[in-house]
């Protein structure tokens, strides 16, 4: 199962996290961000953490494969249409769909290769949480060195769902994840 830590931060004299239920952005009095956040963060989180505030130190994402595997391909296309239908109606439900784990490919990378492929219209800040909740639940490597963070570009407000597996960030297309704020971590 997927594991939800709260990274509850404070900016602009406010503080701000993510309602656990609903996805939504909270924002409170930043006096009260500690009672918000998740008091043990594991080591991997605040490792993928660290490549969040320094997104320059992160490896460059090796070259695009080419995922062959017809079954594979079919079983990440019937999750991906799922959790987009799950996402438009539950967030807690997305997560927890997301959070029975389904190996299809050796690492992030593969699987987000492989969406892309199959979805190449699928880019934009739409459709970002049922992707990385795709990659994640399909990826092997993802349960062992995974992180999803979901963060928000404060204080617009639009939140942003995006990888960090290891030292790479596997969406070769998403360069607007450096300029969110990490307000939750997803991982098993």
């Amino acid at each position: 199962m997927l594991k939800y830590y709260s990274l509850a931060s404070t900016y602009l004299d406010n503080g701000w996290a993510l309602h656990p239920l609903s996805g939504s952005l909270l924002r409170f009095d930043q006096g009260n961000v500690e009672a918000f956040k998740s008091s043990k963060i594991p080591r991997k989180v605040t490792e993928a953490l660290r490549y969040c505030e320094n997104p320059y130190e992160l490896s460059p994402t090796p070259g695009s494969k080419s995922i062959l595997d017809i079954e594979a391909n079919k079983r990440l296309q019937t999750i991906y249409r799922n959790l987009s239908w799950l996402r438009r109606s539950n967030f807690f439900c997305s997560i927890l769909y997301a959070g029975f784990s389904r190996p299809l490919y050796s690492d992030s990378i593969s699987a987000m290769d492989a969406l892309s492929n199959l979805f190449p219209h699928h880019k934009d800040s739409e459709s970002c949480l049922q992707r990385s909740l795709t990659v994640a639940k399909t990826s092997i490597n993802f349960k062992k060195n995974g992180v999803l963070f979901i963060g928000a570009q404060l204080p617009l407000k639009s939140l942003h769902a995006w990888i960090i597996e290891d030292n790479f960030q596997p969406d070769r297309d998403d360069r607007q994840w450096i300029n969110y704020r990490p307000l939750l971590a997803l991982t098993y």
